[in-house]
């Protein structure tokens, strides 16, 4: 859960993001299960949205990716968009799975776009 991870709405509330376009922005990790979502879908097809071992794969990604990043500033803060990228990309290179290097090597496609 959002709690498990050490960031609860209020805590949340004290990070901004900096996306590319240069907007500062809440930080939202639900953006972060959305995207990493489309990738997973990307790389298995839509049979995937369905799979509960793809949701809690992506949620425990997820929340593992947000805790590194709140850990870097526990007072709050802002990030750039690429330090939240970086991250998820470490959280999916650090599993074992193949699915999650698939995934990571379609978020870095799209990245570059």
């Amino acid at each position: 859960s959002d709690r498990e991870a050490g960031s609860s709405t209020h805590e949340l509330g004290q990070y901004k993001i900096i996306r590319r376009n240069g907007a500062v922005v809440g930080f939202e990790p639900s953006k972060i299960s959305v995207a990493m979502t489309k990738a997973f879908l990307a790389v298995e097809g839509g049979q995937g949205a369905a799979s509960a071992r793809i949701r809690e794969m992506v949620a425990n990604l997820t929340g593992g990716a947000v805790s590194a990043l709140l850990r870097r500033q526990p007072g709050g803060g802002t990030f750039h968009i690429e330090d939240v990228q970086d991250q998820v990309e470490l959280a999916l290179s650090c599993t074992d799975r193949n699915e999650p290097r698939h995934v990571r090597k379609t978020l870095r496609r799209k990245r570059k776009m």
